[in-house]
């Protein structure tokens, strides 16, 4: 299952954007069957974003970014994606472990709920130390995770399972 960041879905958005290859690559993959989760989280950060008139560049009306996100949610393989029972106790070790702080608690969240649900998160963000199957779709030099030895996330296979 492919979890998305919101980055990869302003950059398929954002027309001036540098990563012109990502607008191609969603509509592959939301055309694909793949299973698809959407977090809240990235829905709502995408909806932030695209709908700011402070921000430079074409701007969404609220219609216009709700319509966007239906059209992702109609198709058959797109769900959202919520938390589990297991994500604090995975939010905690991913935020202890990375010593996440302020934003990267986002990150850290995001990282929990695709670990918690078996997904392969795909960002533009590069993850490091934690245990996460990871895509890079579209490279950054972000780094999301500061550099140190980090232990892997503690939990059996077993106790999560996707919806």
């Amino acid at each position: 299952m492919i979890v998305l960041d919101a980055n990869i879905l302003l950059y398929a958005y954002d027309v001036s954007s540098e990563h012109h290859k990502a607008r191609a690559w969603i509509e592959q993959i939301f055309s694909s069957g793949v299973p698809i989760e959407l977090p809240w989280q990235t829905v709502a950060a995408f909806l932030r974003v695209v709908t700011n008139p402070r921000l430079p560049g074409k701007r969404f009306t609220p219609q216009e970014a709700a319509e966007l996100v239906d059209q992702w949610l109609e198709q058959l393989n797109v769900r959202l994606l919520t938390p589990g029972d297991q994500h604090w106790v995975l939010l905690r070790q991913l935020m202890l472990d990375g010593q996440a702080r302020g934003p990267l608690v986002t990150d850290a969240e995001l990282a929990a709920l695709t670990t918690e649900h078996g997904g392969i998160l795909h960002t533009t963000d590069v993850i490091s130390p934690v245990s996460l199957d990871c895509a890079l779709p579209i490279r950054s030099n972000r780094q999301l995770w500061p550099k140190r030895d980090a232990q892997p996330l503690k939990h059996s296979s077993s106790n999560f399972s996707p919806h």
